[in-house]
């Protein structure tokens, strides 16, 4: 996947830089911007690195406006919203050498004279029927969706726009890079609630991978702490992908650990690729008893000629004992 190692951007979509992302599918990411110019206001970048709108793959470019269409959609129904800016930067005269600020904290405005009033009689900005302030002839209180790359909508896929809005803010721990030598040195899990009610674990790695790094025997998991002590217990859940005894397409299950046994399967993990790198698994609260808060961390095995025979190559996420709070979403559906 080509990225840029200078590229916020590309950081975010590593893993790297903390981001609250709010929807990803397998060629975007939408995430809140760090300095918002208005509530709502959302950043849908690609995972493939392009320099502008001019460079961007075609692919790409229909994908960004599909999931900025997506949000759109959303927007006015979840947060109220009167009606969305769609912005684009594309070279450095359009300021695209830096992050969009609200024009009371941009420089580059400030410096420019004050534009006239749109009703030079009042003296003062207008309001409409409902209270709220005016400036420009546009009511101030709306969303700002500003995709990195894309100004306008492509062709859109047919199906609904608010039932592909996952508006998922996941919890996140970052894990240090290059701290186990292998394919599957992972560096960022996460746990979050869907709007559907259920829970995705997440898993991303240094490089991108594929079922045949895992080797016999080999698994990515997240593991889930109850009640359990990550310092002194095992987890009282994982959630896993396992490599198939034929074929590529992961098998994802959620296993109950047992203190006299192998763990046992409970339900059925939902997986999905949206990246070379990063595996996600789906799965109900109701598999490990919907309770209020957890503990989680992440953990990868595999097989190779440099692991050991018995135990395999294992990376943990964060190191032993550590573990990241999260709090499961009561207001979601099935929850």
């Amino acid at each position: 996947m080509a990225a840029d190692p200078d590229s916020l951007f590309c950081k975010i979509v590593a893993g790297e830089i903390p981001a609250t992302r709010v929807a990803e599918d397998d060629r975007t990411i939408t995430f809140m911007d760090i300095n918002p110019a208005t509530r709502g206001h959302v950043l849908v970048v690609p995972r493939e690195h392009a320099r502008d709108l001019l460079a961007i793959d075609p692919e790409d470019l229909a994908a960004v406006a599909q999931a900025g269409r997506r949000i759109a959609a959303a927007m006015p129904e979840r947060l109220g919203a009167d009606g969305v800016n769609l912005i684009n930067s594309c070279g450095r005269a359009a300021w695209a050498d830096r992050l969009p600020l609200p024009p009371a904290r941009d420089p580059a405005l400030r410096r420019r004279p004050a534009a006239a009033p749109v009703d030079a009689r009042a003296g003062r900005p207008r309001r409409d029927r409902r209270g709220r302030t005016r400036a420009g002839g546009l009511i101030v209180r709306r969303l700002a969706l500003t995709p990195a790359v894309v100004a306008a909508a492509a062709a859109l896929a047919p199906a609904p726009a608010a039932a592909q809005v996952e508006a998922i803010e996941p919890t996140f721990q970052l894990d240090r890079r290059g701290d186990v030598r292998g394919p599957l040195d992972v560096v960022r899990v996460a746990m979050s609630t869907r709007t559907d009610g259920s829970l995705r674990a997440e898993l991303t790695m240094r490089r991108g991978w594929d079922a045949a790094d895992l080797g016999a025997g080999g698994s990515v998991c997240v593991k889930l702490y109850v009640r359990a002590e990550p310092d002194a217990q095992a987890p009282e859940y994982l959630v896993c992908a396992t490599a198939p005894a034929t074929g590529a397409a992961l098998g994802g299950e959620v296993l109950r650990n047992r203190a006299n046994g192998l763990p046992r399967t409970v339900a059925e993990a939902v997986v999905s690729r949206p990246s070379a790198r990063t595996v996600h698994l789906g799965f109900e609260p109701a598999a490990i008893r919907r309770p209020a808060t957890l503990r989680f961390a992440g953990e990868s095995v595999w097989r190779g000629r440099r692991c050991p025979p018995t135990t395999g190559c294992v990376d943990l996420a964060p190191d032993a004992p550590g573990a990241r709070d999260f709090r499961l979403r009561r207001n979601a559906s099935s929850g």
